[in-house]
């Protein structure tokens, strides 16, 4: 079998791992934060935050908080899976607590209504962005255990990279159809 094959076999497989990951990390981390403030008392709702946004300072705003958020996921790329490993359980784990704090603040039914059509979307390209920050260093473990050592853990470490741009091109552009999803809820909020 040829080199080129096997680093596909192996980042096909580390993919899957990554992918699998990514969303343990998520699930552990969202759940961790919506039962870490259990016991917060319910917030209450500022009735000037409903009012609606112009849909272009929405989207800018939606965007500012979220594009940092993918780019931390896929900072593992760089440093060998740890700051993936770290940041993302930790935006998890935020993004658990403050939906735990709008359920308490509005009810489940109106968190549900209100995000429903633009929050599983932006979960969805964090989830992207973060299993691409794991794959090269997966993609090196992968091979540092295979018993047909023919490639080296570093070359499959940096042959991962253009597969993991890949991914974090597509988290990016899920996340501006979420992001335009998002800003046009917030711009029709004064139209009801």
């Amino acid at each position: 079998m040829s080199t080129e094959l096997l680093l596909r076999d192996r980042q096909r497989a580390a993919l899957v791992v990554a992918f699998g990951l990514s969303l343990g990390l998520l699930i552990s981390g969202f759940l961790l934060g919506y039962h870490a403030v259990s016991n917060s008392p319910a917030p209450t709702a500022d009735p000037a935050s409903a009012a609606a946004t112009p849909f272009g300072e929405a989207f800018i705003g939606v965007l500012a908080r979220n594009l940092p958020a993918l780019c931390l996921a896929f900072s593992g790329a760089a440093t060998a899976g740890l700051s993936t490993l770290v940041s993302w359980p930790l935006v998890a784990i935020y993004i658990g607590s403050t939906w735990h704090l709008s359920e308490k603040a509005i009810g489940r039914e109106q968190v549900l209504a209100g995000t429903g059509l633009y929050a599983p979307v932006e979960f969805l390209a964090l989830t992207i962005a973060a299993a691409a920050g794991l794959l090269p260093v997966l993609t090196a473990i992968w091979a540092a255990l295979s018993s047909r050592a023919t490639v080296t853990p570093f070359r499959a470490y940096l042959a991962a990279f253009p597969t993991a741009l890949k991914l974090l091109a597509i988290a990016v552009v899920v996340l501006l159809a979420a992001a335009g999803v998002e800003a046009a809820v917030m711009a029709g909020k004064g139209t009801r």
